[in-house]
Formats: structure tokens, sequence, C-alpha cells
């Protein structure tokens, strides 16, 4: 569809009051390669200018497939787009998201911009647009966000050189928000905090955190490929890889990046033996993963709750069992997987834990933090698996 009447374009700041209007000043400062909140300073060579007047022609250069994605998500054909307001959200390392607020058909429709500056950035998001599109292709229920168009627009950087600037366009989760741990000083406890920036931060009770912990192992565990044992890592709670819905009842977990879809464990034959050696790795590689924040996002390396173990292994089951379900997995898999733990005793159980945490760069700064706790996460975890469910 070609809309030859092109739109107002309107550049905002995001801030804790709603979008604010960006001056001429600020226009001429330059994007931090860092997140403001970790304290650290790294102004790179991209002026909110050239970031945002990038993000506007990557838009009208790709006009027929934006339009399209507005008719998709207003599930029905667009007459006309007046304005779209492009809002500076936030910064980290690699990306630069804003959100694209569209007005057209009486309504306001979301997408994001995620925008990559660094060369490192560059090639970690085409990587990221390219599995994100490729998990919703493969299976049926969808936990990561849909994308529509991946681009490259040349610009000057502030010394007057050519670069570019990478972007895909992809769905905007509204209501969605990053969750961390962080201290509630009522309390004197690590406690999970969900950055909701329409409504304020908010400290969630310890069911609801199990909860967040047992969707997000649940999807970790439904995009794993038992036969190619490809599966998402690295992700981390502390890059803010998964987002939470809070409902009035409910709420909802999705995966909002995925850097890599290879497998850790490298087998040359999909046998029986390999299948279930590969399936005790991922899982206990994700009941410490899972354990692992940073405090509010950028602090210190914190550890969860032991809350976090019942949830992870619960979220694992449910999964295998989605698997089953939907053709992705026999269930003489599961039900020989489910054998094989309750058969191992802790000395095993302890061995492969060494094994995952030998895996790890030991100079990472979570492997103190998995060091000192691993003792009892073992046998949290070995409990778990002999009390906590019914072999089928």
């Amino acid at each position: 569809m070609k809309n030859h009447r092109l739109p107002l374009f309107r550049f905002s700041f995001a801030s804790p009051r709603g979008a604010r209007p960006i001056d001429e000043q600020s226009l001429d400062m330059l994007l931090p390669l860092v997140r403001p909140s970790s304290g650290q300073s790294a102004p790179g060579k991209i002026t909110y200018r050239v970031y945002l007047q990038g993000i506007q022609a990557c838009i009208l250069g790709h006009w027929d497939q934006f339009v399209q994605a507005v008719s998709e998500q207003a599930a029905g054909p667009v007459n006309s787009i007046n304005l779209i307001e492009v809002v500076a959200e936030k910064h980290g390392s690699d990306y630069h998201p804003a959100r694209i607020r569209v007005s057209a058909n009486g309504i306001t429709l979301c997408f994001v911009a995620n925008v990559a500056v660094t060369e490192r950035g560059k090639k970690r998001l085409a990587k990221d647009y390219h599995w994100l599109k490729s998990l919703r292709q493969q299976f049926r229920n969808h936990f990561v966000p849909r994308t529509y168009f991946l681009t490259r627009q040349e610009v000057l950087d502030a010394d007057g050189q050519e670069t570019d600037l990478v972007m895909f366009l992809a769905e905007w989760l509204e209501g969605y928000h990053e969750f961390h741990l962080s201290r509630n000083v009522e309390r004197d406890t690590l406690e999970t905090v969900v950055w909701d920036m329409d409504e304020g931060h908010r400290f969630l009770p310890e069911t609801r955190s199990q909860e967040i912990y047992r969707q997000s192992a649940f999807i970790l565990t439904y995009y794993y490929d038992v036969q190619t044992f490809r599966e998402v890592f690295p992700w981390h709670h502390a890059s803010g890889d998964f987002v939470v819905h809070l409902g009035r009842d409910a709420l909802n977990v999705k995966l909002i990046t995925v850097r890599q879809y290879e497998p850790r464990t490298v087998f040359h034959e999909d046998t029986p033996e390999n299948i279930m050696t590969a399936l005790t790795i991922f899982l206990a590689n994700l009941t410490v993963r899972m354990r692992l924040d940073r405090i509010d996002g950028t602090g210190v390396v914190a550890w969860v709750g032991d809350h976090c173990v019942e949830a992870t292994i619960q979220g694992f089951l449910d999964a295998m069992e989605e698997k089953v379900i939907q053709g992705h997995c026999s269930p003489s898999v599961v039900g020989e997987l489910t054998r094989a733990l309750k058969a191992m005793s802790v000395a095993e159980w302890a061995e492969l834990f060494r094994f995952v945490v030998d895996s790890y760069d030991e100079s990472a700064p979570d492997v103190p933090v998995i060091t000192e706790n691993l003792a009892d996460h073992v046998f949290r975890v070995y409990s778990m698996i002999h009390s906590g469910y019914e072999q089928p």
C-alpha cells in the first residue's frame, strides 16, 4: 500500500512523566554507550539529532513495509498516518531502542526501533533480528516480539566521518516492563521489583516473583531443540532480556532479545544417550542462570532466593510437556529424563554442576557468586527433583 501524504515527525525523550519534547540543544548531545543508571560515562560519536533523524530516514526508506506493519497492528487497512513520534527510550552498550508512536485512523499504535551504532552492536542486532523472526516462524507459541524489517542508514558522526546506523522495526510490547532484584529497605531483603514507568516501580510478593521465573524457564525450555541441542543463549536477567506484564490476577512474561540460537553442548548424533545428557546439562545451567541478576539491573551481581529453584524446575517440566503436545519431543524422552534425574545422587548432581560452572568464563563477575552459593544450590535442586513432582 502506498501513502503519498507523508506524516509529521516529532522527536521526544522518555521520562517518568511521559514523553517530553527535545530542544535544539539536546539534539546536539551525544548518545551514551551505557545505561545512564550504571554510573559510568561513555559517550559515543552519534548525536541525538543524527540518531532520531536516522530512524526517520529508515522509516521513510521502507515506507510501504512500515505502512503494512501499521495495518497489521491496526487489524485493517490504514487510510492515513498523521503523526509519527520517535521517543528515545533508553541506552545500552549495544542497543538504543526508541518507541515509535503512530497516530493513524484515529488510534495510536506503538512499535520499537532497535538501533545499533557500535560495530559490536550492529553484528548483534542483525543476529537478534534473524533469530526473533526465525523463532516466530518455527514455533506455534509466540514469546518473542514480531519483527518487520531490518535496514541500514548512512549518517555522519560528530566528527563529520561517514558511518551508519543499523535498525530493525519490531512490535512494542505495551505494558511490559523490566524486572530486577532490588533491596527493599523497609524489610532489608532482596526482592523482585518491576520497573513500571506508568504506575511506578513496585516490589512483588514472592508468589508473583516465582511465577516470573517459572514463565522465564518455560520460555527458554520451550525454545530448546531436543534433536539439534540449539538453545537461546546467552541471556541474563541483568540485561533485561525478559519483561513482564502485570495483570490484576495474572502476569505474562516475554523474551525480547535472542543473541544466539546454537547448541552449547555439541554432539555429532542425536542418540538417546546424547539427548538425555544435553537435556540434563541444559536444566542444570538453567537453574543456575535463572538465579543471577544485578541489583537494580546495573549493581553488584546478586543471587535470587530459593523460591527460584522450584519455579525454574516447574517451568522446565511444564515446557517439556508442552513440547510433547506440540510434537517437538517424544513422550518417551520426558519419561526417561524424569527417571534419570530421580536416579542421580547428590554427588552426581554436584559433578554435573561443576561441569556447568567450569564452562563459564572464569573472569565473569557471576562466577564468584555462583561458587559461593553452589553447594546449597546443588542440594536444593536435588531435593526438589526428588520431592517436587511425580514420575510419569
